[in-house]
């Protein structure tokens, strides 16, 4: 009884001491709490809880001085604040002037962890930081971090150190004069980075070294840079830089070189660009412009390939749009110009639209349940239609389309439908026949029907004519292929056989005629069979029948056995002999085969091997064309790549590379497409550090 009163007159005493010096009520809980008076000091121990304001400290020790109003605590040090906790070995905080230093802290936020020496406070809510440690690593020892001698911590807001240096255990790795973050969730300006270095060997260009640092500001603002040395073959920079808010989404990209073995210098040049005004209206543009046929084979720690199917030494083409799409019609007004330069003939502009304008109605319905919508195009154009003969020519087209749906009966159904297209242009190719008018007429009928409840059938005839110029209904029958531009039926059949068996049948006869090739012919009949017995098995065949003459056109089979993140193997074997569109045979007498299998031989450690061959159709031999063998490993903050590969061509070679990459601010996102359909080149592929991953691991499809 006596020791509780002894205890209650303490806690009262406190009280007041601590009431005059806060101006305001503070809680204290201990073990045991002693009062010493002659110099007015509280000495809480054991599992010590002060309460006040919006601050709670917990510690092993408390020391409260009254008369120089500091607070002194030590051992497992916990202070929690604006919904902020930092741990510490001790603390001295000052109740006057709200300031005090924090020794051995380490705090968090949902993206960084901070650890320094000290922290001072400076002010509310404000500390100067020293001998400071960043990073996404929540060891004690983190095994990459930023260090910096000197930083600022904002409580719940941002953390900012200066003359930060990146390290991979104790390794410096890259210095940054600043790196700030944003400790508030999915706002602010701060910097994330990500590092992959890829060193290596190849016997054509020795030692090598690829470098590629990712960063992001945010949410909005993104990019890379580039760095790569390839021995005797020369150097290349380049990098990325985007920009992604709900109203704007651009990047610019760029990347030189100085590719010493071809004796050239290549670069390249990419700006894209996608804004919208408001619900209705947006602009887009873009922009690719190089002279760099080949440029990324051999160069770029990513991975690329050449950016453009054109093969010109040096190319440029750019476009832009305004795009109007509403609940009833959309509008492009859209403008491209295509050029080229090679040492021959110089610089040419190879076409050009200025402008294009493309009005489109969306489908209607109207009476007898008929959908009815026109449609307009304008373009001014102008062309290179052989290296001596170019033209300017202007071109209005007006369409209506008919469609209706009719079911006939159960499981059949009938789609018809017809456009009129009304054709004007001022010129042809040859600058002759000015002021010409044609009109087209297009029908086509889609017959559908479902003759048991696991197989239909599909029919689709089309058929389209031309009149002849600056005449409304006479055919063009004088023209080589009669005025007649299309007339062809397409037959398919599937078929689903259970729920793990999908075959789909498709044939195609044209019956289209012209003076130069007066015969009908039936197109490859193809038959694609895709089967998954079990869900970590997946079988997709697909073979193609050339019907006149007959024999075999293609064959693919695709065979994938286990699962890509844990262990699988895949074997891919190709034969084609022709043109799945036109049909035109070529001669190719050899089968293209591919094996591969991945496999985590530990939790941390994956192997993978992948092998191409050719084999002659008489198997009179096969031939190697190359095999490649990685080595994974996966740790808590980076992950290592070993690749080696054997190419069997007419220039035979072989490299082996490093691929090392810090996991230093992770997540880290990159996107493979814009949002406006085309790719960024500069997206960092996650197959160099993932080759399991990629939907064809092989990478030869």
């Amino acid at each position: 009884m006596r020791k509780s009163i002894e205890i209650f007159i303490i806690f009262i005493l406190a009280f007041f001491i601590t009431s005059n010096v806060f101006a305001g009520e503070m809680d204290v809980a201990a073990d045991s709490l002693e009062y010493v008076e002659n110099c007015g000091r509280i000495n809480a121990k054991g599992n010590v809880v002060l309460n006040w304001e919006d601050k709670k400290v917990y510690a092993d020790y408390v020391e409260l001085a009254s008369d120089k109003k500091i607070m002194n605590a030590c051992g497992n040090v916990k202070v929690e604040e604006n919904g902020s906790t930092v741990y510490a070995d001790s603390v001295s905080y000052n109740y006057d002037d709200e300031t005090g230093d924090i020794k051995e802290t380490f705090t968090r936020s949902s993206t960084v962890f901070m650890r320094a020496k000290s922290m001072k406070r400076q002010g509310k809510d404000t500390f100067e930081m020293k001998n400071v440690k960043l990073s996404t690593c929540d060891c004690d020892d983190p095994h990459t971090c930023f260090r910096s001698k000197y930083g600022k911590l904002v409580l719940n807001k941002r953390v900012t150190i200066y003359n930060a240096v990146l390290y991979a255990g104790k390794i410096p790795i890259f210095y940054l004069p600043v790196v700030t973050k944003s400790l508030e969730p999915d706002k602010g300006f701060g910097l994330n980075l990500e590092l992959k270095v890829e060193p290596g060997y190849t016997w054509s260009g020795g030692l090598s070294l690829k470098n590629i640092v990712l960063f992001s500001f945010g949410k909005t603002v993104d990019g890379d840079i580039k760095y790569d040395y390839l021995g005797r073959r020369g150097e290349g920079y380049g990098g990325k830089i985007g920009l992604s808010t709900n109203k704007i989404n651009a990047s610019v990209y760029g990347y030189w070189n100085d590719d010493l073995i071809a004796k050239k210098k290549k670069w390249i040049l990419i700006p894209v660009c996608f804004y919208r005004l408001n619900d209705l209206w947006t602009i887009r543009a873009f922009g690719d412009f190089q002279d760099a046929n080949g440029l990324h084979d051999n160069f770029s720690a990513d991975g690329l390939r050449p950016l453009s199917l054109n093969s010109k030494i040096k190319h440029s083409r750019c476009n832009g749009s305004v795009v109007m799409q509403g609940s009833r019609a959309n509008l492009t007004i859209f403008s491209e110009h295509v050029s080229n330069n090679d040492k021959r003939y110089g610089h040419e502009t190879e076409s050009e639209e200025l402008p294009c304008i493309r009005w489109n109605l969306w489908p209607r319905k109207t009476f007898m349940d008929i959908y009815h919508h026109p449609r307009f195009e304008f373009r001014n154009h102008y062309a290179q239609h052989s290296r001596e003969n170019y033209f300017y020519r202007r071109t209005v087209k007006l369409g209506y389309v008919l469609t209706k749906n009719y079911i006939l009966r159960k499981g059949l159904t009938l789609n018809p439908t017809l456009v009129v297209t009304e054709n004007w242009y001022d010129w042809d190719k040859n600058h002759k026949n000015k002021e010409k008018f044609f009109t087209q007429y297009y029908g086509a009928s889609n017959l559908r029907f479902r003759a048991t409840n696991w197989m239909y059938w599909n029919v689709n005839y089309a058929y389209q004519r031309r009149t002849k110029p600056n005449c409304l209904l006479n055919i063009d029958y004088p023209a080589d292929d009669y005025g007649i531009e299309s007339n062809d039926v397409t037959l398919r059949n599937i078929m689903y056989l259970g729920e793990n068996i999908t075959v789909e049948n498709k044939i195609k006869y044209n019956m289209l005629r012209s003076r130069s090739k007066p015969n009908p012919q039936y197109l490859p009949l193809t038959t694609e069979l895709t089967w998954i017995p079990k869900d970590f098995i997946t079988v997709i065949a697909k073979e193609s029948q050339l019907m006149r003459p007959f024999k075999l056109g293609s064959f693919l089979l695709d065979l994938k056995v286990g699962e890509l993140k844990k262990a699988f193997v895949n074997f891919i074997t190709i034969y084609q002999n022709y043109d799945d569109d036109t049909g035109k045979t070529y001669k190719n007498d050899e089968i293209k085969n591919v094996f591969g299998f991945g496999v985590w031989l530990t939790p941390k450690w994956r192997l993978d091997y992948n092998i191409r061959t050719t084999l002659p159709v008489n198997f009179s031999g096969m031939r190697l064309n190359d095999h490649e063998i990685r080595l994974y490993r996966d740790s808590h903050c980076w992950h290592l790549g070993i690749a080696w590969k054997i190419i069997n061509s007419a220039k035979p070679d072989q490299d082996i590379s490093f691929k090392f990459g810090l996991k230093t601010n992770m997540p880290f996102s990159g996107k493979s497409q814009n949002n406006f359909g085309y790719y960024d080149p500069s997206y960092d592929d996650p197959s160099i550090f993932y080759p399991w991953e990629d939907k064809d691991p092989t990478g030869t499809l």
